[in-house]
């Protein structure tokens, strides 16, 4: 077999132009084309469970998810976090307002 011969597994590596941004009850804004974005129009306080579901087909998609400006309690994001997993421990970061929740700031 020849190098010129090799072809990427089908499957594993989407292409930019199948790459999905409507999602029913949000969009998505792709920060490049494979890899990372922005969800718009949804609020993660108030998800049902097909909007949880389109958020984790989304996660899958684009890896990394960005949610702005988002006004939600320590507890909401908790009870958010928790709908895709377990939540881990970060052994050095300072707790934040839950045992939970890490906080960072960036003063």
């Amino acid at each position: 077999m020849q190098f010129s011969d090799w072809r990427r597994p089908t499957g594993l590596v989407r292409q930019p132009d199948s790459m999905r941004t409507d999602y029913e009850k949000f969009l998505v804004r792709p920060f490049t084309p494979r890899f990372g974005a922005e969800l718009v129009g949804l609020s993660v306080n108030e998800l049902d469970g097909a909007t949880i579901s389109l958020v984790r087909e989304a996660w899958m998609d684009w890896k990394v998810l960005v949610f702005r400006d988002q006004d939600i309690t320590s507890d909401e994001q908790l009870a958010f976090a928790l709908q895709f997993g377990q939540v881990d421990h970060h052994p050095y970061i300072a707790k934040g307002e839950s045992e939970d929740l890490s906080v960072l700031d960036n003063p």
